[in-house]
């Protein structure tokens, strides 16, 4: 697991190099090291010996992943939401539309 997880840290700062949209230093980390890091949390369902076991890892690490957008989204993009919107349901909005594509994908590669 813990190679895993160093590996999506590694992903993400490749990532942010590749593709950087800086705001705040603090959520840089958030964003991209922090983020893809808890994808390799995946990585503890590696002994389970059947596909549900590697979609649930799937699954709770894809939405641990979206929750750290979601904050990055309400601490740094709250100027993004439209007036009146409450800046929690935009950003989770906004960060679901991407995310839960990648989780269902990646569970059905998984299953």
């Amino acid at each position: 697991v813990r190679s895993a997880v160093a590996t999506g840290v590694a992903y993400g700062i490749v990532n942010f190099i590749m593709t950087p949209y800086p705001v705040h230093p603090i959520q840089i980390v958030l964003d991209y090291p922090v983020a893809f890091g808890v994808l390799g949390l995946a990585g503890l369902a590696a002994g389970r010996q059947t596909a549900w076991a590697a979609v649930a890892a799937v699954v709770g690490a894809g939405t641990l992943r979206l929750g750290i957008h979601v904050l990055s989204g309400i601490l740094y993009f709250a100027d993004l939401a439209p007036e009146g919107t409450p800046v929690w349901k935009y950003s989770l909005a906004y960060n679901s539309s991407y995310m839960i594509p990648e989780i269902l994908i990646a569970s059905v590669a998984m299953g």
